[in-house]
């Protein structure tokens, strides 16, 4: 469990620090203004890049207990955590809805 929480930050802390470049090149390959030559560079730069480090394959895990599972984005937590924190009221101004 703990190798995945390592991987995971990695990966984030990869994808912030690449965060500006890769919105320059992605510009830059969407300009049709600029030169051939320059486009075809910033396809080769962009390539380069290991697909593991994009945006879409960071995985949400559960604060408490680091599960990939069914994590909701907004307390990023998993139902299981959040259903148990509900349960012993830790959580202020959430009741469960009936109508």
């Amino acid at each position: 469990m703990k190798y995945l929480v390592r991987k995971d930050k990695k990966k984030r802390n990869f994808m912030y620090n690449r965060q500006l470049d890769n919105i320059i090149i992605k510009s830059i390959l969407k300009n049709f203004d600029l030169p051939q030559t320059i486009r075809w560079n910033a396809t080769v730069i962009f390539s380069q890049w290991a697909k593991k480090y994009f945006k879409n394959v960071i995985k949400n895990r559960c604060v408490y207990t680091n599960r990939g599972r069914s994590v909701f984005r907004f307390f990023k937590l998993s139902r299981l955590s959040f259903t148990f924190l509900l349960k012993n009221s830790n959580i202020a101004n959430i009741k469960k809805a009936s109508w």
